[in-house]
């Protein structure tokens, strides 16, 4: 399932200073359901594009038939283009549900293994027909239910109606990665590492 649009947060530092970064979403995929033990795994590939031309890249791998875990990831991490010798690229690796550490030194990255906070959203009635809670209700409740043909059949019914929204969802990843240059003169392709030149906005 496409994760439709992307998340921007804004940092305040101490200095004042801001810095932005883009967020796109990966795809979701549910795992685990002829089995009786239905999951949600991400997959794919997914970007953060920081203002201060950080990039990081997340690859999305679930468990194989014989080999592999859930919920696991490879993240690489790459300097702004022409800092030099200044910074080096780094990678991590782990299960975005527990653990993961950077792959060169050992050192713990995350770890998410702690209490957590249970997300605050709307009531369902007041939701939108196309948002999380609303959408996905009848898999849910076939899932809590165990009636996982009720919940394959909804869930098709589901990934059917997204189809007609792909004509209108052309923006890709990539797209996105390449729109978020309001901190730069230089459009970065995450694609194949070029780089072109764009004027600088109006009024700079």
């Amino acid at each position: 399932m496409k994760q439709v649009g992307h998340a921007t947060l804004t940092i305040s530092l101490p200095d004042g200073k801001k810095e932005d970064y883009l967020i796109t979403l990966p795809r979701l995929r549910i795992e685990g359901l002829w089995y009786g033990s239905p999951y949600i795994e991400l997959t794919d590939t997914s970007y953060i594009q920081s203002s201060t031309g950080w990039l990081s890249t997340i690859k999305y791998q679930g468990k194989g038939y014989f080999s592999g875990k859930a919920h696991s990831f490879k993240a690489d991490l790459t300097p702004p283009i022409g800092s030099g010798s200044r910074y080096q690229a780094s990678a991590y690796e782990g299960q975005w549900n527990t653990t993961s550490k950077d792959t060169r030194t050992g050192v713990p990255f995350t770890d998410v293994t702690g209490p957590k906070e249970e997300v605050t959203v709307r009531p369902a009635g007041e939701q939108g027909e196309w948002e999380s809670r609303t959408l996905w209700s009848k898999v849910a409740k076939g899932i809590r239910e165990s009636d996982f043909d009720a919940a394959s059949r909804e869930k098709s019914r589901i990934e059917v109606s997204a189809s007609f929204l792909k004509p209108i969802l052309t923006k890709s990843a990539y797209d996105l990665v390449l729109f978020f240059q309001f901190c730069t003169n230089r459009m970065i392709s995450v694609k194949d590492g070029a780089t072109r030149r764009r004027p600088a906005p109006l009024g700079n």
